[in-house]
């Protein structure tokens, strides 16, 4: 009994100091000024997805494709798709993916047979709050 008693009265203390410190205070015992830093925009509508330039994956090749954020942005992840093209399809492999830098996504494919393929690279970034 006594725990719950200290559990409960710990709870409502540390509720009484929370709502008494914060700018949502429901009374006037918030601090003279607000000092918080100001919001920044939510990250959904920070999130961008940018294609890189399609390139070709060569029958019986090596290719890749580069995707890039713009200056200032954060690169976040990136995707790497290949696309059959009319004909004999690719017998395609993704060899290598990822970072280059900081604001480079790239992808990069082999081909084992005669059939050749559209590729690209897409950079998911997260740009500057405006």
């Amino acid at each position: 009994m006594k725990t719950l008693v200290a559990i409960v009265s710990g709870a409502v203390l540390a509720t009484s100091l929370i709502l008494a410190c914060s700018d949502d205070s429901p009374s006037d015992a918030d601090a003279a000024a607000c000092d918080c830093p100001a919001a920044e925009a939510p990250l959904v509508d920070r999130l961008v997805t940018i294609r890189g330039l399609d390139d070709t994956l060569p029958a019986n090749a090596r290719s890749g494709a580069i995707a890039s954020c713009a200056a200032g942005s954060t690169l976040i992840t990136g995707h790497c798709l290949i696309v059959d093209s009319a004909g004999t399809p690719p017998n395609a492999a993704l060899r290598e993916f990822g970072p280059l830098d900081a604001l480079r996504w790239g992808c990069s494919w082999d081909n084992f047979n005669g059939g050749s393929a559209v590729i690209h690279a897409e950079a998911v970034c997260l740009v500057p709050a405006s």
